[in-house]
């Protein structure tokens, strides 16, 4: 689940440090001069194409085609997620507004020149901004809404506590996180046809090294450089032939018949053989307690902000009442 606390800004370097190719503006698939109301602050039509068209561009880049089926899907929760987004930032940005912890000007500027100068001059930074439709007023809007978030869930986490009892409950609902998998070093040498595994592994019965002969007559691509050298695996990354036999065999022999895979024929070496470890409480405790305390902050918000929906008078304009649904929110719709 995504974290109110870095909603915007992690997202915000991603789109103003690269460049993708531009898309058409998505005002004209709505209507209205305002999507939603929370508790009587208006979610603009422009606030929400914008940040609609922000958010498909980054998904552009990643590969998202959205005139495929599966990108029409796509972009259906991506409304949803952009609305809901919006309501969290209007809900977080009242509460701040409330415990006057908004981010002072001098704060937001100060960030601003820390985001400056990851380019090299001026002139890339304008011409980063120009290339996802921003200005610098819609970054420092963003930066605004960051700051005042970080602000409100310090304050709200501020009591948040962490018990050994606590890492403990937490170790015994979470082992599998701890255990430490069957693993197997190994090399191989791969082959084309079953009778040149054969023959390599005639040469090995007659004392040749593995490594060498990996090095002149596996066809793997690396194999020249790296002996046939797989290092540690564990099962269900190795295809399943090869699995198989890698597991079965013991430390320090070589396979006595050619291992037939989908890649071809494989003599494999076992170089080593770790049984499953189940770490213990007090193998992992220090671990779980730094880690623990910013998975309780972070639930503790998470909770704040549901109870604050949930008390929110949260209302959509007629035509955009689809995304109630789709945003996770449900809220009446005007008449």
């Amino acid at each position: 689940m995504r974290k109110a606390r870095t909603l915007l800004l992690a997202v915000l370097v991603i789109l103003i440090v690269t460049t993708v190719s531009g898309c058409g503006s998505l005002s004209q698939y709505f209507g209205g001069k305002w999507v939603a109301q929370v508790n009587g602050d208006k979610i603009t039509q422009d606030d929400y194409n914008k940040r609609l068209t922000e958010t498909e561009k980054y998904y552009q880049q990643q590969g998202m085609d959205f005139t495929t089926g599966q990108g029409i899907q796509m972009l259906s929760s991506v409304k949803g997620q952009v609305v809901s987004d919006l309501i969290t930032e209007k809900l977080i940005m009242q509460e701040a507004t409330k415990e006057n912890l908004v981010a002072t000007d001098a704060q937001v500027n100060s960030e601003l020149d820390s985001i400056k100068k990851q380019f090299p001059d001026n002139s890339k930074y304008q011409d980063s901004l120009k290339s996802q439709g921003m200005t610098e007023t819609d970054l420092k809007d963003y930066i605004k809404v960051e700051l005042s978030s970080k602000a409100l869930y310090d304050k709200v986490t501020a009591g948040t506590t962490v018990t050994e009892t606590d890492a403990l409950n937490y170790y015994n609902a979470n082992k599998s996180k701890y255990a430490q998998p069957e693993e197997v070093k190994a090399r191989h040498i791969l082959l084309k046809t079953k009778a040149e595994a054969e023959a390599v592994i005639k040469e090995l019965k007659a004392g040749a090294n593995f490594t060498q002969l990996a090095k002149e007559k596996s066809i793997e691509p690396g194999a020249k450089d790296s002996g046939g050298e797989l290092g540690y695996f564990t099962r269900g990354q190795m295809v399943p032939e090869f699995e198989q036999a890698a597991f079965a065999q013991k430390v320090g022999t070589y396979s006595q018949v050619p291992v037939k895979t989908q890649f071809g024929y494989h003599v494999i070496l076992v170089e080593d053989h770790k049984p499953a470890v189940q770490q213990t409480f007090d193998q992992v405790k220090s671990q779980i307690m730094q880690q623990l305390p910013q998975t309780q902050k972070d639930a503790a918000f998470q909770q704040y902000l549901d109870q604050l929906k949930k008390n929110a008078k949260i209302v959509y304009a007629p035509e955009f009442s689809y995304l109630a649904n789709q945003s996770g929110v449900n809220s009446p719709v005007t008449p």
